[in-house]
Order: C-alpha cells, then sequence, then structure tokens
C-alpha cells in the first residue's frame, strides 16, 4: 500500500520537476 501510495506522488514530483526544468530552460533562452 505504502509503494502504491507513494508512485503517483513520486509521478507528480517527476512531472513537477520536469516543467520546472522546462520553465528554466525558457528562462535562460
Amino acid at each position: 500500500l505504502v509503494v502504491m501510495r507513494c508512485q503517483p506522488l513520486r509521478r507528480a514530483l517527476c512531472v513537477f520537476l520536469k516543467n520546472f526544468h522546462s520553465s528554466a530552460l525558457i528562462i535562460q533562452t
């Protein structure tokens, strides 16, 4: 149960980091 509960959280974190990285690239350019 803990793993299944953490997976969506980890996925959300990865998506957030990806969006943040994309925003950082746009700001740098």
